[in-house]
């Protein structure tokens, strides 16, 4: 019984959450502008966008979808939005409104980026799911990413391939240099990947670089040479999940955090990865 309650719990969890509650302190993801680097549609997967109006007034949003044969006609009919070739004009007409854009699954496989750009603030987030017939496989949450040159992601052979999905939405090419080392830092090697213009690339790290049979763990540390949004996706045959890449320049990392969930036993392990941002030792 126990364990029914709990993969409930879990299954919560993956999902988006409450909408913002008016006069609470609003969401620190909280923006006018969100960019995920990853969106699927047929083959299996389906995305959902979930937006949600954080202002005090009525919202506007720009949706914009970029990959091969990837456009607002992969979702659902829904009257707030307003499709225009590529892109998508969502209304949200009161304060605290949200809007769920949920794709049909029905098209061949097709993936890419998307971005939103919206007049006053709001919370977006995308749930990526993969299924078989009418049950899912796999599903995880994205989080809107933030572009930038310095990344780096912890590798975990032991829990599967890591997959690193690249978006660029500049109007040039981008090389991206991965680096991989052990625990230590010592480099176990390195190759090139390449970014092209408003496109996604996707790159698993062990057809770029072989990894040892006996590396536990280690990091892939990446630079490029323009600014690309970057998302890792552990893979475990048909079963994934979202794993942020780690801004090594980012001016807004804090000093202390709230993990809400930890698990041990039961077949559940947990692994607690810090990466000290400081220009000096940190403790």
């Amino acid at each position: 019984m126990h364990k029914t309650l709990l993969a409930g719990a879990l299954s919560a969890l993956v999902g988006i959450g409450a909408p913002p509650i008016l006069g609470q302190s609003p969401d620190d993801s909280a923006g006018r502008e969100h960019f995920f680097p990853l969106i699927a549609d047929g083959g299996g997967f389906q995305s959902w966008l979930f937006v949600t109006n954080v202002s005090d007034a009525a919202n506007q949003c720009s949706l914009a979808l970029r990959g091969p044969d990837l456009d607002p006609g992969i979702f659902r009919a829904n009257d707030a939005v307003a499709p225009s070739g590529a892109n998508a004009t969502i209304d949200l007409a009161k304060a605290g409104e949200s809007i769920t854009l949920a794709s049909t699954g029905a098209r061949a496989l097709t993936f890419g980026y998307a971005t939103l750009d919206c007049a006053e603030p709001v919370t977006a987030r995308m749930l990526l799911a993969l299924t078989s017939g009418s049950a899912p496989v796999s599903m995880t949450t994205l989080e809107s990413a933030s572009p930038g040159n310095a990344f780096q992601f912890p590798v975990l052979p032991r829990l599967g391939q890591l997959a690193m999905v690249f978006s660029s939405d500049t109007g040039l090419d981008a090389i991206c240099a991965v680096e991989l080392e052990d625990e230590a830092g010592a480099s176990i090697g390195g190759g090139n990947v390449t970014v092209p213009a408003k496109s996604t690339a996707l790159q698993m790290l062990g057809e770029l670089i072989p990894i040892p049979d006996d590396l536990s763990a280690g990091a892939a540390r990446l630079s490029c040479n323009r600014d690309v949004a970057i998302l890792g996706l552990p893979l475990n045959g048909h079963i994934f999940t979202a794993m942020p890449a780690i801004d090594l320049e980012d001016e807004g990392a804090k000093s202390s955090h709230i993990l809400p969930l930890i698990l041990d036993g039961g077949g559940f392990r947990s692994q607690l990865i810090l990466t000290n941002l400081a220009e000096t030792a940190n403790q």
